[in-house]
This record gives C-alpha cells, sequence and structure tokens, in this order.
C-alpha cells in the first residue's frame, strides 16, 4: 500500500495556525488586544484598522485580524464602515503583494487540491474564456471576503482571472470591505 506523507512544511503550518488561533482566543480575552487597538489608534483614527486589515490578508495572522476587528467594533466610537474602509485598505495591498506569489506551504496545498497541480495549466484554460476570466476574478473575491483563512486561495482565482491589477484593485478591496464589515457588525450584534 502507497502512503502519503503530509510534508513537513505543512505540518508545521498547521499547527502554527492552530497555535495562532488559541493566542488570538487568549488575546482576546486577556484584553490584551484592547492595548494593542489602543496603541495602533495612536497613530490616527485609521491606523488600527489598517493594521487589522493587513493581517487579515495572510492565513496564519487572520485570527488575530478579526479578534482586533471585534475590539474595534465592540470597544470604540468608530462607525462599522470606517472600520471595515480603513481595514479594507490594509487588506487591500497584502492581497495586491500575494497575487505576486504565494509562499504558503498550506496554501499551495490547498490551491493544489482545488485547482491540480499544474496551476499553469489552470491559469491558461481560465485565460483562454472572457467569461471564465470574470467569473474566476469574482470567485476569488469572494474567498477574500469570507472571514476564513482562504484569501491565499482567492488571489490565485484573481491571478488565474489575468485581470489587470487596475481590475483587480476595486474588486478586492471591495470583497475586503464586505467582509470586514460583515464581521464587525456580526460582533456588535452578539457583542450588543
Amino acid at each position: 500500500m502507497n502512503k502519503r506523507n503530509i510534508p513537513h512544511a505543512i505540518t508545521i503550518e498547521a499547527w502554527l495556525f492552530v497555535a495562532m488561533f488559541s493566542a488570538a482566543v487568549w488575546v482576546y480575552q486577556s484584553d490584551l488586544i484592547v492595548e494593542v487597538v489602543r496603541w495602533t489608534s495612536s497613530f490616527g483614527p485609521l491606523a488600527a484598522g489598517i493594521a487589522a486589515g493587513a493581517a487579515f490578508s495572510t492565513f496564519v495572522t487572520t485570527p488575530f485580524a478579526i479578534a482586533g476587528f471585534i475590539e474595534m467594533g465592540s470597544g470604540y466610537a468608530i462607525p462599522v464602515w470606517q472600520i471595515a474602509f480603513s481595514g479594507a485598505i490594509g487588506a487591500a495591498i497584502v492581497d495586491l503583494i500575494l497575487v505576486k506569489g504565494i509562499r504558503s506551504p498550506l496554501a499551495l496545498l490547498l490551491v493544489h487540491a482545488v485547482v491540480g497541480h499544474d496551476t499553469e495549466l489552470f491559469k491558461s484554460k481560465i485565460r483562454r474564456r472572457p467569461v471564465a476570466r470574470w467569473y474566476a476574478g469574482l470567485f476569488g473575491a469572494v474567498l477574500i471576503a469570507i472571514p476564513l483563512p482562504t484569501d491565499e486561495l482567492g488571489v490565485v482565482f484573481l491571478g488565474a482571472s489575468g485581470l489587470s491589477t487596475l481590475q483587480m484593485v476595486p474588486i478586492i478591496f471591495v470583497a475586503d470591505f464586505i467582509g470586514i464589515y460583515a464581521i464587525v457588525s456580526a460582533a456588535q450584534a452578539f457583542i450588543g
């Protein structure tokens, strides 16, 4: 029987994500996130949102970003749209950087599971049909918007779409805005 082993780098990153998720829960419950948000807010009213947004775009730091957004939405008198707007700026910048190359072994495993091992073949199939290019771009935006660590996969679909950077910027920004707005709104509804 052929036994397939999970590469060591993927195992490490998966455990790192579990550790980061646990740490984010601890940071939120210990009120350390309050101090971090207060400190970043001292640099300007939008700084905390931009910093949390930048963290929202990477697999490992997503839990910290969500904890930061929840704190901003529940502990500060900042309108939800301003938190989402500033967070989307930070997230869009990092997402555009990710479009140029994915480095996460766990994200690459996820990408290969979805699109197959030949990413270039997948890209060429998508780029042959103009409608498929836009569908890939919109699907990538949905993957970016949901509050799960799926940004890297969303970025692959955006990259496969062949859309220019000018076409991607508004799609990524709106997707990040919607995702962050939903997180902060849900937190306010549950926390009160």
